[in-house]
This record gives structure tokens, sequence and C-alpha cells, in this order.
């Protein structure tokens, strides 16, 4: 990267000195919709898109006091054991079919709290974890 002393910034080897384009927008080259991004910038798309939503207190509180019964453990005790996977910040509720964005993994990775009418979603599993309503099962990454 070479910065220039009039203040433009040149990335990549260029021949000649950079032109200033005036018709080249943001939206002139940013992904057309049917191109998912990666990672947040995905996440931020499904979510506009209304095919998730941010999980609020009360969706997560259910999903653990059905897989703790279900498991026969104390709620306290077993969202103890989760709670790396269930911080708010990082769920969503899937609201219908989508494909999940590449990138997901890491600190990028997030937790769906998945309806009993709605499809776990399809493509790149990352290291996302996913928490069934029906039978309050997880799935992924997160669960252990």
């Amino acid at each position: 990267m070479n910065r220039k002393a009039s203040g433009q910034l040149v990335v990549g080897e260029v021949s000649g000195e950079p032109v200033y384009a005036p018709d080249v927008t943001l939206a002139s080259v940013a992904l057309p919709d049917s191109v998912m991004p990666g990672g947040k910038r995905g996440i931020e798309r499904l979510e506009r898109q209304q095919a998730i939503r941010r999980a609020t207190d009360e969706d997560i509180a259910r999903w653990v006091a059905g897989a703790a019964q279900r498991l026969g453990q104390p709620v306290d005790a077993y969202r103890r054991k989760i709670d790396w996977r269930i911080r708010k910040d990082s769920v969503y509720v899937v609201l219908q079919a989508f494909e999940l964005p590449d990138g997901l993994a890491g600190a990028n990775a997030r937790t769906f709290i998945i309806p009993e009418d709605a499809p776990k979603p399809a493509g790149p599993q990352g290291h996302n974890t996913f928490l069934a309503m029906d039978g309050f099962q997880c799935y992924g990454t997160g669960c252990g």
C-alpha cells in the first residue's frame, strides 16, 4: 500500500497517476442482493430481510428452561453450562428459511433459536449453535 503525498491512498501497483472517477459510487460497487456478504454483514442483511431477529431474554430463558427440564438438570446449573453460547448480543431467532453466510466462525459465530415452525438454516454451519424449540435440542459447536 502506498500513500501519495496528495492524501490519496493507493492499494496495489498502479501504472501512471490514479484518476478520481466521480461516477464510481458506493452503490455501484456494493454487493448485489443476490450475493450474501460474509460474517457480521451477512447477519445484518438477514436481519434487514426479516429472516432472523435478535433474541429476547424471554426467548433465551424459554429454551434454557426446556432444555434443562429435558436433561433433568436445574435451570441455573444448565444455564451456567451453556451461558457462553447464549449471550444476548449473539443470539437470533429464525423467522424463515435462509442460507447462512460464510465466515461465521470463531468470534463471528452466532447462536440461532429455531422455533417449532421454522426450518434449521441451510448453508455453511461454521461454529454456530442451533437451539431447537422442538424437543429443546442443541446442535453445533456450543453444545456439550
